[in-house]
């Protein structure tokens, strides 16, 4: 795995990280989720050196 940084406002920072309190969640796995249901089928393939 690899590490994203992205910048984001405080607003959506803190409604994220309550959603996910609430959820039992870390933010990073639902990061992974949307990310891999954006990309589709791409997402399983191995890593591609990009």
């Amino acid at each position: 795995m690899v590490q994203l940084n992205v910048s984001i406002p405080v607003s959506l920072r803190k409604a994220a990280r309550l959603k996910a309190l609430q959820e039992e969640r870390e933010i990073a796995s639902v990061v992974r989720e949307l990310l891999e249901g954006w990309v589709g089928d791409d997402a399983t393939r191995e890593d591609t050196n990009v």
